[in-house]
């Protein structure tokens, strides 16, 4: 399910063992790329802003797109995602391709 921020992807079917509970009050300033989680579901905030979830990762993959305007974002609703834990080596690499 897309939500209210450009390319918000609302994923769903987090593992019970690292599952929160919403925060109580929003952080502001969490900077695009964040691995956010609240109950059930995960995002990977594609602009800064403020955020209620629990940040545990970053990511360097883009969701947002600029190279195809027929399809602004990395994946559609309904798609599998999946996540792999990677290093800053890989990290930093990714990210200035």
């Amino acid at each position: 399910m897309y939500g209210f921020a450009p390319g918000y992807a609302y994923m769903s079917g987090l593992p019970q063992a690292i599952r929160l509970p919403r925060k109580t009050a929003p952080v502001r300033g969490v900077p695009a790329g964040s691995v956010i989680i609240a109950g059930a579901q995960c995002i990977v905030t594609t602009v800064e802003m403020p955020a209620g979830w629990w940040r545990i990762g970053r990511s360097p993959t883009r969701i947002l797109r600029d190279d195809d305007p027929a399809r602004p974002f990395l994946f559609d609703a309904g798609d599998k995602v999946v996540m792999r834990r990677i290093g800053r080596g890989e990290y930093v690499r990714a990210l200035h391709g």
